[in-house]
């Protein structure tokens, strides 16, 4: 097969493992492991960069996982796991357009091989949720249409956004992973 009649693929890792986003068929992940994709999640900014400071898609899972009630943790903490092969797209675009059966495809690629619910249980959506309700208010003061957003600010979230902003990437990677091994005994 020539370079022309390849698929397109994403390089992931440091050792340059490749995924290759076929037209049709499964997308095969058997090569690809977590330490392959957590950097990456690491280093993206969510909502695109449009926050008053640097806050990852890294922090946000383990934000999400502190909400998430227990049997849950593991699942919240791997929630955007496809993120690392897509990058974090907001919903509008990763809904909508000719990408989302693409996008789709390789969210329940990334499910089915790290084993966990795709689409999310009403659990760590609704987790997911609060967490953004807590980051729009954190990061995103000069959003005032919050009404259009229908995102109200509840009371009793149990989880301080600073104990997850303000990491840097080796930081954020460092508590996902101790995060990480307390979800695989309290789930």
């Amino acid at each position: 097969m020539t370079a022309r009649q390849q698929p397109p693929w994403i390089q992931i890792g440091s050792e340059g493992k490749q995924v290759f986003l076929p037209n049709v068929g499964a997308i095969a992940l058997d090569h690809v492991d977590l330490d392959d994709l957590i950097p990456a999640l690491s280093r993206q900014c969510r909502f695109n960069g449009h926050c008053k400071v640097f806050y990852s898609v890294l922090e946000h899972q383990c934000l999400v996982s502190a909400l998430a009630p227990v049997g849950f943790k593991r699942e919240a903490l791997l929630h955007d796991l496809a993120e690392s092969l897509t990058g974090d797209l907001i919903t509008p675009l990763k809904k909508a357009g000719a990408a989302a059966p693409l996008l789709a495809r390789i969210e329940m690629a990334v499910a089915r091989r790290f084993a966990f619910q795709w689409p999310s249980s009403p659990a760590v959506h609704l987790a997911d949720h609060h967490a953004m309700r807590v980051e729009y208010h954190h990061l995103l003061p000069h959003v005032t249409k919050w009404e259009s957003l229908n995102l109200t600010l509840s009371a009793g979230i149990p989880a301080p956004l600073d104990h997850y902003l303000g990491r840097t990437p080796a930081q954020a990677e460092t508590l996902w992973w101790d995060m990480w091994a307390n979800a695989l005994v309290d789930g």
